[in-house]
């Protein structure tokens, strides 16, 4: 219905006008979108442990490659894989931590984590467990050890880990992978 020149909402609107309406509609939709982002986080098995990355950090998830063995390396780093003509150095992450090294099997992937950091890092995972809201964990008390920033249980007494990204790939040890 129009009235002085301007398109009205009818009793959603309230009096806005029509653009008006959809401007609040698009800033309360991006406000939540951005509250549930923050509260999602991508679960992950690396060896024995279960892991949550944050949504930005986790970049692409993909089905592990091929991945081409560079010589004098320590045994974590995998080698070198192409995704879409891009080099990326590929490392175990449950080898790097001290664990088993990964299998490469039909459930384990390939995270290309780097780009958001600067670099073409890739890191094999066990296994993605998918998308895990840590408002429905229970913050464990624990201070920042090493590669963790928090730790959380969830309803059936399991253990989450939330992996600090950022301090993995610019950590010595790990950009260290010349044997």
């Amino acid at each position: 219905m129009r009235k002085n020149g301007r398109i009205r909402a009818g009793r959603a609107g309230r009096g806005a006008s029509l653009q008006e309406f959809q401007e609040a509609l698009s800033k309360r939709i991006g406000a939540a979108a951005s509250v549930v982002q923050k509260d999602l986080r991508l679960g992950i098995r690396v060896g024995s442990h279960d892991w949550l990355l944050a949504l930005p950090d986790a970049g692409e998830v993909i089905p592990v490659p091929a991945i081409t063995p560079v010589p004098r390396t320590k045994p974590w780093m995998l080698g070198l894989a192409n995704v879409r003509g891009r080099l990326h150095a590929v490392a175990d992450l449950a080898a790097f931590f001290g664990e088993t090294p990964t299998a490469i099997d039909p459930r384990a992937r390939l995270l290309l984590v780097g780009q958001r950091h600067g670099s073409n890092a890739a890191i094999l995972v066990d296994r993605v467990l998918g998308l895990k809201s840590i408002a429905e964990l229970s913050l464990l008390p624990s201070a920042e050890d090493g590669w963790v920033v928090k730790q959380y249980s969830d309803a059936q007494g399991k253990s989450w880990r939330e992996l600090a990204l950022s301090r993995l790939l610019s950590a010595e040890a790990f950009c260290a992978a010349a044997a």
